[in-house]
């Protein structure tokens, strides 16, 4: 399952808009090649050897605020 803030980030990017397993979220980014873009540069996902995975350790980037 995904962390409060990997949830909080997914949704705020539209990936999903409630509850959303680390399945669901892979699935979409994988089918959406501008959000797999936006989700690899907020640091949510990592593409290796041709497989999208979910950072584990997710912490949100920091915002010039």
């Amino acid at each position: 399952m995904l962390t409060p803030d990997q949830q909080d980030a997914f949704f705020h990017l539209g990936v999903c808009s409630g509850g959303c397993s680390e399945a669901a979220a892979v699935a979409i980014a994988a089918a959406e090649p501008a959000l797999l873009a936006q989700l690899v540069r907020a640091n949510l996902v990592k593409v290796a050897d041709g497989r999208i995975t979910l950072w584990k350790h997710y912490a949100p980037l920091p915002t010039n605020s």
